[in-house]
């Protein structure tokens, strides 16, 4: 399974008198002054995890749906999304 499939998992440690959430690569999440502080901004990390990681899967079918329908390379197709992408 390589980084990009891998769920990051979190955890939280009392350090001191603070409370620090960390990924499970090491990336300190940050430091809190209460355990619920740092659980609920583990919670808002997972969720913007999950939401990174569903965008991807829909960017990379809009590739693939742009490449096959125009029949154009990978970055044409990159182009075009992206550009749809920031349209308001």
């Amino acid at each position: 399974m390589d980084e990009e499939t891998t769920l990051v998992e979190y955890r939280t440690e009392q350090d001191g008198d603070k409370f620090v959430a960390f990924d499970s690569t090491g990336e300190l999440v940050g430091a809190y002054d209460s355990e619920e502080q740092a659980r609920t901004d583990v919670e808002r990390a997972k969720l913007e995890d999950a939401m990174y990681k569903h965008s991807k899967i829909l960017f990379h079918a809009a590739l693939a749906s742009v490449m096959s329908s125009f029949d154009v390379d990978r970055d044409t197709a990159r182009y075009w999304v992206s550009t749809a992408a920031e349209a308001n």
